[in-house]
Parts: C-alpha cells; sequence; structure tokens
C-alpha cells in the first residue's frame, strides 16, 4: 500500500486498487499505512541509507560518476570569488 501511494496520491491509487480488484481499501487507509511506514523509516533511514552504501560493491568496470541535483539555492559567495546561479528554462 504504501509503495502505490510513494507511485501516485492516495487517491489514485485507491482507484487504481479497485480497478486492479486488489488491495480494495480506502484511500483513509491507503494514507494511514503510508504515513506508518514513513514513521518508522525516518529515525532509522542515516543507519538505512549508510548500510546500502557500504554494501554496494562499485562494478570494476565503472569509470564515470553521475549527480543529479534537485534543489535551487540562492548564490553565495565562496573563497574565490563569488558563485552566479542562473536559472535556464528547461535546465536539469
Amino acid at each position: 500500500m504504501a509503495h502505490d501511494v510513494q507511485q501516485a496520491t492516495s487517491r489514485e491509487a485507491e482507484a487504481r486498487a479497485r480497478a486492479h480488484k486488489r488491495l480494495e481499501y480506502s484511500r483513509s487507509s491507503f494514507e494511514r499505512v503510508a504515513h506508518a511506514v514513513g514513521a518508522l523509516y525516518v529515525p532509522a533511514h542515516v543507519d538505512i541509507e549508510d548500510a546500502l552504501i557500504e554494501a554496494y560493491a562499485i562494478p570494476t568496470e565503472a569509470r564515470r560518476v553521475s549527480a543529479s541535483l534537485d534543489r535551487e539555492q540562492e548564490a553565495r559567495p565562496e573563497a574565490r570569488g563569488t558563485v552566479i546561479v542562473a536559472r535556464h528554462e528547461g535546465a536539469i
């Protein structure tokens, strides 16, 4: 149920479950389960993420690192000058 709510809203998860004739619970049940899972995950997320990072074996063929940033920040002065953050239409 929590996975279904992660993929869409609780209303959409409820409708999809009813359409597929599985987990035919109310929207509020989907929300309650998702919040319960979140309440268990949040206090342990740092330990969980650290364990996953430690357990992951980087393939020997790996040659690059790729990163994706999804937050914007204001420009701030740095030690060697000023960082200019420009926002472009459609930029990643």
